[in-house]
């Protein structure tokens, strides 16, 4: 899990008192450590916790559909019985809380909230993608056809039924009005705390090391994997660069099982799930982003910036670049041509790719602060919450 713009949230309103209704199948929680990181932070934070798969709620046959349409009950409780226990929950905490807002992170938390509270209090969705574009990519079959196309409705509809959206995607903003014609559309870059001295004091390291951090539940990283394996790594080979290769967040068993099943002719360190990335990630080393299709709100650039990395990827996948320069702070590229030929320089050149993570490292401190983008987020939010 990422946390996402609730960390700017936090920024916005260091002096707060918020209540999380964190509702995921997965047992980690990421909260508590972003928290810690984030040192303006000093209001109050309480945690409800429910183990649920929200993503159970997405209709899969003609039948939904049809019983949907004619039915009169609430979404929530047609779906699965377990998200309308949720939803209950969720209506007796805004009742007990009276909240000055209530913040929606990701499209099913929103629908849960958007289909279970008719109250005045403001609904603001923390919008990442589309779900219905990210199953025609992941899978491209009749079967996903048919619940894209559904999904797709749901998440109009709910789009015109909260009060505003943030995101952090220019295409996302485009496509975001011409369905909703929302008024309020907040556009902020999704940042993560800078990390502490003792990492950035660790000793530099002068072998090149070429890292991917993600999970294969992210559909960007199934396909920029196949694509970095299928189309990088053999240039690689070819030009003798001599690099480590480290997959973050994917066992190699995974990877064969999700991703390709192939004969890997390099040496490449799959890591699995990992708690303290610092243990793995280096300042200096090469994160690549090699999806190559447009997404929604990406979390990965500023993620990678933020441990000193010089940064590899593909412009369509990033969302927007902000006040980072391209070919100075990282390098977005267009093709696998250019891609390749950059790691290869990079690993070719420590003080190009340390003049590289210096650059952006330096900026990302300065958006960081109270004054840039959670006060930003603050003044937006302002047509909705006095303080």
């Amino acid at each position: 899990m990422s946390s996402s713009h609730l960390i700017l949230l936090l920024n916005a309103y260091p002096r707060s008192s918020i209540t999380i209704l964190f509702i995921s199948e997965e047992d980690n929680f990421w909260i508590e450590k972003d928290v810690n990181e984030l040192n303006s932070f000093t209001g109050d934070i309480r945690v409800y916790y429910k183990k649920e798969n929200l993503r159970k709620i997405a209709p899969l046959t003609f039948l939904s559909i049809i019983e949907l349409a004619i039915s009169s009950r609430k979404f929530t409780e047609y779906f699965f019985p377990a998200i309308s226990i949720t939803a209950n929950l969720l209506k007796q905490i805004i009742k007990d809380l009276n909240p000055d807002l209530i913040w929606c992170e990701h499209f099913f938390c929103s629908l849960l909230v958007s289909n279970s509270y008719s109250g005045k209090t403001p609904l603001i969705y923390s919008h990442h993608d589309f779900i219905s574009r990210i199953l025609i990519k992941r899978e491209f079959k009749i079967k996903q056809l048919f619940r894209s196309a559904v999904i797709f409705l749901f998440e109009t509809k709910n789009l015109k039924r909260i009060n505003s959206v943030v995101i952090g995607s220019d295409t996302e903003e485009k496509r975001i009005k011409n369905i909703s014609r929302l008024p309020f559309i907040i556009k902020v870059p999704i940042i993560y705390p800078t990390l502490q001295k003792d990492y950035l004091d660790k000793p530099m390291n002068k072998m090149p090391r070429i890292i991917h951090l993600g999970t294969s539940k992210a559909t960007a990283n199934i396909l920029g994997l196949k694509d970095f394996i299928l189309k990088t790594l053999p240039y690689l080979k070819q030009r003798n660069c001599i690099c480590e290769i480290l997959i973050i967040g994917i066992a190699k068993e995974e990877f064969e099982d999700k991703i390709l099943a192939v004969p890997l002719n390099a040496h490449i360190t799959f890591t699995g799930y990992v708690k303290d990335l610092t243990q793995y990630i280096q300042p200096y080393d090469i994160q690549i982003i090699p999806y190559k299709g447009t997404t929604g709100a990406r979390t990965r650039l500023y993620n990678a910036v933020r441990f000193k990395n010089a940064v590899v990827c593909f412009s369509q996948s990033i969302g927007n670049l902000y006040p980072l320069v391209n070919g100075t702070d990282i390098y977005a590229l267009n093709d696998f041509n250019t891609f390749n030929q950059t790691l290869v320089e990079l690993c070719n050149d420590f003080h190009k790719r340390k003049a590289c993570a210096d650059s952006s490292y330096n900026k990302l401190k300065e958006m960081m602060g109270y004054g840039n983008y959670g006060l930003q987020l603050r003044r937006e939010l302002s047509v909705f919450v006095n303080d």
